[in-house]
């Protein structure tokens, strides 16, 4: 085993030796056990149709969704699990995935997460797979040959290739398609040459034989690519044969037998596995080699790559014997400029301090560990042993700043040692009242030959004759000088840990927006001709803050606005409306009218994902420049492109939290006593996963969008009512909108028996009717009472009117039996007298003088008394009728008012009861009464007559009179209240009798009292 590893390891190094040219280290990040896969010996890679990836193992088969592995394996005790956890060949398909297993041949169904087995198939170790457009399946063994699957029917058939008139059952190493055909690469056995053919679909024979060592077949993207090397010159070709495409190889490439996969990731680039590493095939004929590297952070760390996938972001993805690997590959905006040990031509270090161009358009870099010199035109990087030794005796390459002075010569800053100055050969320090460990973070050269430095405590300026002097801001020493800025109109600005400063046309510095820029600490600043009324400022902890040159309103850009953090560390411009934006976690580009901001990582290309302050430039030819803890990263803001959103999958679901088997159907049923359930979701983006972003809603359940990250992809529920539901879900990368299109689930809560809407609006009906039927019921209980209680009412205001006019009759009788008598006696008395005394002679004249007056007196008291009687007790209308008891009773009014004039109009077709007719002559003589004594009317009309009212017959009694009115009360007891009982006992009397009393009246209007009493018998009158 040593011995093949030390081979191995020859051939690596020999194959590096022979390349034209070396690639720098590409880099991968590799997934193993650890991070779930079920084994690191991976035989097969590849991309399923919902953009998620399947690996092959063997250990079991997973799924990778960008935030973990899913993973099917073979359980003895259960018949649907695979047939074996060794896989060796995967090919999904819409709903299902086809694994060559050492068992054979199985499917596993996504939606129930169960495997089966083909047993129409041998029993045998799988190589390798395919589908034809057609969908029927050609399976390569290892030592049955090749056979064909129909999936539709279940049928299967060996495909009887002949060698030497033998039916070969050999070892089939790899397959592939081309225009609706199969291409097959037989393997060799020690007394036979290999054999490349195209499968004759029909007569299933071997048409087309490529014979001998000179023939490969590789497959890409299940594409048939042939490989020729011809035996007289040793040259080998590719040709894709779907393309005619041919390229060239390298003499130093040599195509192995063993060899299955090629991977195209570009135009003019494929990659090509090896034992010992992978190989970048130019279409040009260059080849570069991408050496094994286990011990190197992001190297590569299979020997054999077995196979290879290209995801829907055109990253690859390597499955080796050590484990699966992705390479992210860097997007054309970027280029990366790094330090590569033992590489002289690379930077001396990747820490990126300052940048500058000169007036020759070369960048010069610092960094932690010298000075370094990059052309660009060829990308070149020159180190200059800019290093001395300063007076305490310590030798410094730690450059912070580094600005090129009007005669050409670099001025730098020190990280520790102030200034110093390089003419290309050497380093010499600049005597300064600095300190002699000044720590210079910025340096300006003005337009009068005078240099501005920042420092970590202060702001010093040196004019054009060397003289220093220590800057006052806003009248006090200055606490650090973290960026001096020139503006586009000559101005000066300086960015410090307390705020932003400009200088003045009299050269004093004043503060601006001290109290509202949105953080104090500021590190750099930039302008737009985009947006020219404003200055750009990065703060630390505020975010990126526009600040409006003439009103000195600050407008605040933060995460919300989709900066990757709120501490800015440079600001560039470029020339299409956008801001550069370098933070300690990624770089951003803010559209200037949209404010939104787009960012990138190391993922894009980028030469890390930290940056550093001070470190930014904008380049002569429009490019930008940033350095950071991982070496320089120059931006083409021209090649800038959005790309499209990523699409979206549902992963699963949960149950009780437990995943269910199998990937969800578009619809799934829950129990009403289980509507707790949550949903596994994934964008098929695996640049920066945890970075994704996701919108998701339960339409009929939420009003609005909830979201969530690449940290938790997931939607959980409880206490979903019953109903038909239907899940949404939408993603975005980091620097990419959200798709427009989600993935979807219907969800469908069954409700129980009782909150069925037939049971619930059956139960409904049942207490709608039950509440109706009690409130039937209680209405009429309620109406019975209320009769009941209106006719006793009625009843007693009966018998008490009827106990008023028996009390009435009782009286007039009393008065008739007694005071009348007696008075009816004095008079006959003396009439006795007079007539005596008229026999007797004597004084008749005095006595009848003395008598007469008595006698009258007696005669008025008894008329009144007789009237009295009358009204006690009417008998008239008993005996002569109603009208004739109203026009007594109107002449006797008119006698006691003889300012009344009083008519009255008897049209009565029919009587009224007697309880009836007497209420209305009581009433009429109520209403006289009033009319006489209050209203103060000239005339009076009593009307009496019949009408129909309810489908009833009534008689009908008005008295009108014209005098001077009155304001009638709502309500009959605020009458009673003040003792006015007239109305108020016509109400009663009318009700009493069966029918009702309305008074209307007003002010200076008069007086009108309207009743009504039912129809009684007809009587003569």
């Amino acid at each position: 085993m040593r011995l093949f590893d030390a081979f191995r390891s020859c051939f690596a190094l020999a194959l590096v030796l022979l390349v034209a040219t070396s690639v720098r280290a590409q880099e991968f990040e590799r997934f193993g056990i650890r991070e779930g896969l079920p084994s690191e010996l991976i035989n097969d890679v590849a991309l399923g149709p919902d953009g998620l990836l399947w690996i092959g193992t063997d250990g079991g088969l997973a799924r990778y969704d960008g935030h973990g592995f899913t993973v099917w394996q073979h359980h003895p005790d259960d018949p649907t699990t695979l047939p074996s956890s060794r896989i060796s060949a995967v090919v999904p398909v819409t709903g299902r995935v086809w694994v060559g297993t050492a068992e054979g041949l199985a499917y596993l169904d996504l939606q129930t997460g169960a495997s089966r087995r083909v047993t129409a198939m041998p029993t045998a170790h799988i190589d390798d797979i395919v589908v034809d457009p057609g969908g029927t399946l050609w399976v390569g063994y290892r030592g049955e040959g090749l056979w064909r699957f129909h999936p539709a029917e279940g049928e299967a058939e060996f495909v009887p290739f002949e060698r030497d008139g033998v039916a070969y059952r050999g070892r089939i190493i790899s397959l592939a398609t081309h225009d609706g055909g199969v291409w097959a690469a037989m393997g060799s056995a020690p007394d036979r040459a290999p054999t490349v053919c195209r499968v004759h679909p029909a007569r299933l024979a071997c048409d087309d034989a490529r014979p001998g060592d000179h023939w490969r077949l590789l497959e890409d993207a299940g594409q048939a690519v042939l490989v020729h090397t011809s035996p007289a010159t040793g040259a080998s070709h590719l040709t894709w044969l779907a393309t005619g495409e041919r390229w060239a190889l390298a003499p130093s490439v040599s195509v192995k037998i063993t060899f299955r996969s090629i991977l195209r990731t570009a135009p003019d680039m494929a990659w090509l596995r090896t034992g010992g590493g992978m190989i970048a095939l130019h279409r040009d004929g260059r080849a570069s080699m991408v050496p094994v590297a286990p011990e190197r952070r992001g190297g590569l760390g299979g020997y054999d790559a077995h196979a290879f996938a290209l995801d829907r972001q055109g990253n690859m993805w390597v499955g080796t014997e050590a484990g699966l690997y992705f390479a992210r590959f860097a997007m054309p905006t970027f280029t990366s400029i790094q330090h590569e040990p033992g590489d002289p031509a690379t930077l001396s270090d990747d820490r990126i301090n300052g940048l500058a161009q000169d007036a020759t358009g070369t960048v010069w870099v610092t960094t932690n560990n010298g000075l370094n010199r990059l052309d660009l035109e060829t990308g070149r990087v020159e180190r200059q042993d800019a290093t001395a030794p300063w007076a305490d005796g310590r030798m410094y390459r730690a450059f912070w700043q580094v600005s090129p002075g009007p005669d050409g010569v670099l001025w730098l800053g020190l990280k520790y040692g102030g200034l110093a100055v390089w003419d290309g050969v050497e380093l010499r320090p600049v005597p300064s009242d600095m300190g002699p460990i000044a720590a210079v973070r910025s340096l300006l050269h003005d337009g009068d030959g005078g240099l501005w430095s920042g420092l970590s405590g202060s702001l010093w300026h040196r004019d054009s004759e060397g003289t220093e002097a220590r800057v006052l801001l806003a009248g006090r020493l200055s606490r650090s000088g973290n960026e001096v800025y020139r503006d586009r109109h000559g101005g000066v600005w300086v960015g410090t840990d307390t705020g932003l400063f400009r200088r003045a046309d009299d050269g004093v510095w004043v503060p601006v927006a001290e109290h509202d820029l949105c953080a104090p600490i500021v590190w750099s600043m930039a302008e737009s001709a985009s947006d020219p009324g404003a200055l750009w400022v990065g703060t630390v902890g505020g975010g990126l803050a526009r600040l409006d040159l003439d009103t000195h309103e600050v407008e605040c850009l933060t995460d919300r606005d989709g900066l990757p953090t709120n501490s800015v560390y440079g600001v560039l411009a470029d020339d299409y409306g956008a801001l550069w934006v370098s933070t300690p976690s990624g770089l951003a580009r803010v559209d200037i009218e949209t404010r939104r901001a787009r960012t990138f990582s190391s993922a894009d290309g980028l030469a890390g994902d930290a940056f550093n302050l001070m470190a930014q430039l904008r380049l002569a030819d429009g490019r930008l420049a940033f350095g950071g803890q991982g070496g320089l990263t120059l931006v083409d803001p021209s090649q800038v492109v959005q790309r499209p959103a990523p699409e979206v999958v549902i992963t699963g679901v949960e149950r009780q939290g437990r995943l269910l088997p199998g990937t969800p159907a578009r619809t799934i049923q829950l129990r009403h006593d289980g509507s707790a359930f949550g949903v596994r979701f994934a964008a098929t983006d695996f640049r920066a996963p945890r970075s994704n972003r996701y919108r998701y809603r339960l339409v009929g359940l939420d009003s609005d969008w909830r979201t969530t990250d690449g940290a938790a992809p997931r939607a959980a529920y409880a206490g979903v009512p019953p109903g038909r539901y239907r899940f949404e879900v939408l993603a975005a990368a980091a620097d990419t909108p959200f798709s427009g299109v989600p993935a979807t689930l219907v969800v469908e809560v069954v409700p129980a028996l009782w909150q069925r809407r037939a049971f619930q609006l059956g139960m409904a009906l049942l207490g709608l009717a039950l509440v109706g039927g009690v409130g039937w019921a209680v209405q009429r209980r309620r109406r019975q009472h209320q009769e009941r209680a209106r006719a006793e009412a009625v009843e007693i205001r009966r018998r008490l009117a009827e106990a008023r006019e028996r009390e009435r009759v009782r009286l007039a009788r009393d008065l008739h039996d007694g005071p009348v008598q007696t008075l009816y006696r004095v008079g006959h008395d003396l009439d006795r007298l007079s007539s005596t005394a008229s026999r007797d002679g004597g004084a008749v004249a005095v006595l009848d003088e003395a008598v007469a007056p008595i006698r009258d007196r007696v005669g008025d008291v008894s008329d009144e008394l007789r009237q009295m009687l009358v009204e006690l007790r009417p008998t008239l209308a008993d005996h002569l009728g109603l009208g004739a008891a109203l026009r007594a009773i109107a002449r006797r009014a008119e006698e006691r008012f003889p300012h009344l004039d009083i008519a009255v109009l008897d049209e009565a077709r029919a009587p009224a009861t007697p309880a009836g007719r007497l209420a209305l002559f009581r009433i009429a003589q109520e209403a006289l009464q009033n009319a006489g004594r209050h209203a103060g009317p000239a005339r009076v009309a009593l009307r009496l007559h019949t009408a129909e009212a309810d489908e009833r017959e009534w008689v009908r009694l008005t008295v009108q009179d014209n005098g001077r009115g009155f304001v009638v009360p709502e309500r009959m007891v605020e009458l009673a209240r003040t003792e006015h009982f007239g109305l108020v006992g016509a109400q009663e009397r009318a009700e009493a009798a069966g029918g009702g009393c309305c008074v209307t009246s007003a002010p200076g209007a008069g007086t009108k009292v309207e009743v009504w009493v039912p129809v009684g018998a007809q009587e003569n009158r």
